[in-house]
């Protein structure tokens, strides 16, 4: 895991976007929207071949629902990793939101939202969340613009592992 802090999320997203040609730009778009309305604290942003979402984590870990399933959906198969970042925003300006970035491996990130959808104690849930939260916080290594743009030029490499 790599982690970029108090970084322009917007200019994240558009500097990924600009190395993957084939992201759709009206997905980024409505994606930028909802980041700028800002009514979440942690977000998880997916981007495989053409599509980007922009999810609520907690959304995400909520077995069944459509941000659950559209995440888990490119398991299992064999196209190019998809990018996988936790958005951390801070309260900031709604146009260009500032805060944390950190670059997760989908692999990792997909096996601990199946872990959670097998947990029924709403306090195992919440504790899973929490640790899922502080392993990203821990885990990843502090890093610069740069680190986050060579990371985006590997494609197809997974040079930063969940850490747990």
């Amino acid at each position: 895991m790599l982690k970029i802090v108090d970084t322009d999320l917007v200019e994240a997203l558009e500097a990924l976007a600009a190395r993957r040609p084939s992201l759709d730009r009206r997905d980024l778009a409505l994606d930028l929207h909802r980041l700028k309305k800002g009514d979440s604290h942690h977000y998880l942003f997916l981007a495989r071949r053409e599509k980007t979402f922009l999810f609520p984590l907690s959304e995400v870990f909520q077995e069944g629902s459509y941000a659950n399933l559209s995440f888990l959906s490119p398991l299992g198969q064999v196209h190019r990793r998809p990018d996988v970042l936790l958005l951390q925003p801070k309260q900031a300006p709604k146009t260009r939101p500032r805060g944390n970035l950190t670059v997760l491996n989908y692999p990792d990130v997909a096996m601990d939202v199946e872990v959670f959808s097998l947990l029924t104690c709403p306090l195992d849930k919440e504790t899973h969340l929490r640790a899922f939260l502080r392993s990203c916080r821990r885990e990843a290594k502090p890093g610069k613009w740069s680190d986050y743009l060579w990371h985006l030029s590997m494609e197809g490499v997974e040079p930063y592992g969940h850490g747990r």
